[in-house]
């Protein structure tokens, strides 16, 4: 995959053109060079992680907002069925009046 047509071609030109732009030609300065850049490119992958703290608290506030909705949608849920027991009581009422009614 790596040694492939033209993709091969623009990897060495960029080789190229970085040992030009280090003005280094010796393999060991070069190669230093090299792992020089990939530490360079690793801090910049590091250092977001080191705010996990508050990656964590954000997350955590997240989970506990949820929860609280959570805790509001079951409290209305409970609210909807005191409701809907309330209604069918007073069906059973307006039928039981309706049954008395008809006796007499």
């Amino acid at each position: 995959m790596a040694g492939e047509g033209v993709q091969n071609m623009i990897a060495r030109r960029v080789t190229d053109d970085l040992i030009i732009f280090s003005g280094e030609t010796s393999l060991s300065r070069y190669t230093k060079f090299l792992l020089e850049q990939k530490i360079a490119e690793s801090h910049r992958f590091v250092k977001p992680m080191e705010n996990q703290e508050e990656v964590h608290d954000s997350w955590l506030a997240a989970k506990n907002a949820r929860r609280g909705e959570q805790g509001w949608l079951d409290g209305l849920n409970e609210v909807i069925d005191d409701a809907l027991e309330e209604i069918e009581k007073l069906k059973t009422n307006v039928e039981i009046l309706e049954g008395a009614a008809d006796v007499v």
